[in-house]
């Protein structure tokens, strides 16, 4: 259904990637809407958020630097 969110939670009890695949019926195209769980031990987890921080931090960086600036 266009404009419409929904919401789909996890219990996770193993370690892996998961497809999912829309089980609801809101439309012609919902075999075609998919996603990926992907489960982590914490110690995962710690090392993608780390990595993704300062990825963030970079291109923060990097946009700071090529924003203009007003001589005014």
């Amino acid at each position: 259904v266009p404009g419409i969110t929904t919401h789909l939670a996890f219990t996770p009890n193993k370690v892996g990637t998961w497809y999912v695949i829309c089980n609801e019926l809101c439309g012609a195209g919902h075999s075609l809407m998919r996603a990926r769980v992907i489960v982590q031990t914490p110690a995962q987890y710690a090392a993608w958020a780390a990595q993704a921080a300062a990825q963030v931090k970079t291109a923060v960086a990097t946009v700071g630097n090529t924003i203009p600036t007003s001589t005014h």
